[in-house]
């Protein structure tokens, strides 16, 4: 798996100027590109759980425009409540992709956001139609609750998280629903669950994945990098890795 070093100010600043400079490209004019899956994965840290629908086929949908409305209408009040998580730059950027015509036919569904304290598991997860041929598998990092941090510890020294159980099946499910091209990307924690979910999926499902962004994301076990599976899907990822994190 390729690494890339970015700056931490990428992620926000740069990402912003990004939609600023580009969000009046459609994807045919400029390919879908790393960039544009840093944007939808710093989106899944919002809660989107609260106004995409959870239907996983993909009929019922919402676009950023609703989502930038949501944000706006409750923008107070999720400050308050997860002043980690609902950041100033975060809500900018829900602002500002919902007015960028690249982003406004993109459809999301498919939410999932679950805490178990029994399996120590925080998951969450969204898909995004990018094309119709396309779509978007993302996996949201870790959050802001104690399961979220005790989940993330025990990733340093067991071999599976409940996380990755739940990642596998969810891109399974995804992939069995649809059959065109799927995409894969995460943040931190998320990245992982990204490339474990590739790793892990049937030889036919793999065939259709295209590419898997890992921004800032810890590895796997090795039991997991011996696999054919995880092989498989070694050229199709690219890990983008913060400059003050090397």
């Amino acid at each position: 798996m390729d690494s890339l070093k970015i700056t931490e100010d990428f992620r926000m600043k740069n990402m912003l100027d990004y939609i600023k400079e580009f969000g009046h490209v459609s994807f045919e004019e400029r390919a879908f590109s790393e960039i544009d899956a840093l944007v939808l994965t710093e989106l899944e840290y919002l809660p989107l759980e609260n106004v995409v629908p959870s239907d996983e086929n993909g009929e019922n949908f919402v676009t950023v425009k609703e989502i930038a409305e949501y944000m706006q209408e409750h923008k107070q009040e999720l400050f308050d409540e997860n002043p980690m998580m609902i950041t100033e730059e975060r809500h900018e950027v829900s602002q500002v992709i919902a007015d960028a015509p690249r982003f406004q036919s993109l459809k999301f569904f498919g939410v999932v956001s679950e805490w178990d304290k029994d399996t120590t598991k925080q998951f969450a997860a969204v898909t995004v139609e990018v094309e119709p041929s396309v779509r978007l598998v993302v996996f949201r990092g870790t959050d802001e609750t104690l399961i979220g941090w005790k989940e993330d510890f025990l990733m340093t020294y067991s071999p599976l998280v409940a996380a990755q159980t739940d990642a596998k099946e969810y891109l399974a499910k995804q992939a069995s629903l649809w059959g065109g091209d799927l995409m894969i990307s995460g943040h931190s924690k998320g990245g992982n669950l990204a490339i474990y979910a590739a790793a892990t999926q049937a030889e036919d499902v793999q065939l259709r994945i295209v590419d898997i962004f890992c921004f800032d994301s810890p590895g796997l076990y090795r039991s997991v990098l011996e696999t054919k599976g995880y092989q498989n899907i070694v050229p199709l990822a690219m890990r983008y890795i913060p400059q003050d994190a090397l």
